[in-house]
């Protein structure tokens, strides 16, 4: 019954699609194809790949991946058709990509990691349920595996408040506040039937209030197959 749901609920998506905006597949998706084929940008594997390193290697986050993969096991043992639903997700999310060779943003990875988050909760269960098969003594194994427990928790949460404190120094942007100005001046100094092209365009649409012409393509159609030409020029000229 899910099945027959969740397809009829793709159907409709694809028929409103295709009256709304004459195709199936969203402009988007088509043009971050075309450019994650064009060479100029790295691809979804090999950035999936180089940031995966850099998670692993930070001791503030190790302990997600160290409690999710046994998680994941301990899980399916418990909840099979629930995990398996999860990690099909996973494995499809991360197939759909890699296989239409899509540019790689950071983004498109956060499927993966919340993923692994929802099963460090099962791996947390793991070592609960495990330690007694290692450590005999039932007091020396609930003192272990609650310790464990505890340290790990406690890993996971100065990790995600460091992140936090991170991203909240960094903010706000020095370069979105630009883009906010700029947006603002064009405003105010440019005719309303003038156009603005870049690379990064919400901001400066938002607030310039101007047609934008988007120089990857996302937003203007036929700009995509340029840059896969390297004619970086074409969307400015024409």
């Amino acid at each position: 019954r899910s099945l027959i749901v969740s397809g009829l609920l793709v159907l409709s998506w694809m028929v409103v699609s295709w009256m709304v905006i004459g195709r199936i597949v969203p402009t988007t998706l088509g043009t971050k194809i075309t450019l994650g084929q064009s060479g100029w940008f790295t691809p979804f594997l090999t950035g999936a790949r180089g940031l995966a390193g850099q998670y692993f290697s930070d001791s503030r986050l190790i302990a997600i991946p160290l409690l999710a993969w046994p998680g994941i096991f301990f899980a399916l043992m418990k909840q099979r058709p629930v995990w398996s639903l999860i990690g099909l997700w996973i494995i499809g999310h991360v197939a759909f990509y890699a296989g239409l060779q899509l540019a790689f943003y950071h983004w498109y990875l956060v499927p993966i990691v919340f993923g692994l988050s929802l099963a460090v909760g099962p791996g947390l269960s793991a070592i609960r349920a495990y330690t007694p098969l290692v450590i005999r003594s039932r007091f020396a194994a609930t003192a272990v595996s609650t310790a464990a427990m505890f340290a790990m928790s406690a890993a996971l949460v100065t990790g995600e408040l460091r992140a936090t404190r991170n991203w909240a120094r960094i903010k706000p942007d020095p370069r979105e506040e630009l883009y906010g100005r700029v947006g603002s001046w064009l405003a105010e100094h440019t005719p309303p039937e003038a156009s603005v092209a870049y690379v990064e365009v919400g901001r400066l649409g938002y607030y310039s209030r101007r047609p934008i012409i988007d120089q990857m393509g996302l937003v203007t159609a036929g700009v995509a197959d340029k840059v896969a030409e390297s004619d970086f020029g074409w969307p400015i000229y024409h």
